[in-house]
């Protein structure tokens, strides 16, 4: 079902702390701190003439994650041989799903200490965060922006722009016991909208403390907590250097769940018009649903899946 909230209001995910924000970071405080290499990985592949061997050579540095690395890739290599090597597996899946994976890797184990969520719910939250990644990629192709200053931006908001929802959903089921929803949820109303009633938060406000806390650059953590505001009447309170950015990331997060890839959620929203005005698309986000992309979701949606096999 799709929900028309031009004539509804998001509170602002910068407002001034309250009570129940000094709740949620005090528990942020007890995730730990983003490690380096995801910051460098995320930096080198930005890139154009990245290599191989930088990329092997970073990953390498944690023995941890390049032993899961090897093992997901084996998991995606079936049929084809055993991937002894991190540089057969970086050739195996491509830069792209390389910067998908580790980046899932280390966002999981950083908040690990609080998310507690079972392993459904992780693989469904972060199988739609990659999709909406993927469709960001794919959206950026198709307006000639992916070689934009701001392309890796988008994909790191993209694939990040939910992470407030693993805190509200582990609290929600530790309260309850389980993770279905209330009455209010049979109603014409978004899970975000849901999130202020039930905590007095939503994930676009805990996404911002947390990607503040991991010392995250300021556009990321900006676009992060305002990426719904857009389908609200107070859409003008999105900041203007991060509004381009935002509107990308609703229209991937829109194109995720239209394509099949939601986490869960019955809802969507109604796209305003000026969210194509902002990067100049023309046409119906239908024509954005090719066989190509619907291929490259396939894809990403299995990488995860082996992911968490490998855990």
């Amino acid at each position: 079902m799709v929900v028309d909230c031009r004539s509804r209001v998001l509170p602002s995910p910068e407002r001034a702390p309250t009570q129940v924000d000094a709740v949620f970071i005090d528990l942020i405080r007890q995730a730990a701190e983003l490690p380096s290499a995801l910051l460098e990985l995320s930096q080198l592949l930005r890139d154009p003439d990245v290599q191989i061997r930088q990329v092997v050579s970073l990953v390498g540095t944690d023995p941890v994650l390049s032993a899961r690395f090897l093992r997901v890739a084996n998991s995606a290599a079936v049929g084809r041989g055993k991937i002894t090597s991190l540089q057969k597996a970086v050739v195996l899946l491509g830069f792209s799903q390389v910067w998908l994976l580790v980046n899932q890797m280390l966002t999981s184990r950083s908040m690990m200490p609080i998310a507690r969520l079972d392993e459904a719910e992780m693989r469904s939250l972060w199988r739609h965060a990659a999709a909406s990644s993927t469709c960001a990629r794919h959206l950026m192709t198709h307006l000639n922006h992916l070689q934009d200053p701001k392309a890796p931006t988008v994909l790191t908001c993209a694939l990040l722009h939910d992470v407030g929802k693993f805190f509200l959903r582990g609290i929600h089921r530790g309260r309850d016991g389980n993770g279905e929803g209330g009455k209010e949820e049979r109603e014409e109303i978004l899970p975000v909208e849901i999130e202020n009633r039930r905590h007095a938060i939503d994930h676009c406000r805990l996404g911002y403390l947390l990607t503040t806390y991991w010392k995250l650059p300021e556009e990321i953590c900006t676009s992060i907590a305002y990426h719904h505001h857009l389908a609200f009447a107070n859409h003008g309170d999105v900041p203007g250097h991060v509004r381009e950015v935002v509107t990308l990331v609703m229209l991937s997060d829109y194109l995720a769940n239209v394509c099949g890839y939601s986490d869960g959620a019955d809802l969507t929203y109604r796209l305003p018009e000026s969210v194509f005005e902002v990067i100049g698309f023309k046409g119906s986000w239908r024509n954005l649903v090719t066989p190509a992309l619907m291929k490259e979701l396939k894809r990403t949606a299995l990488l995860i899946d082996h992911a968490s096999d490998a855990a």
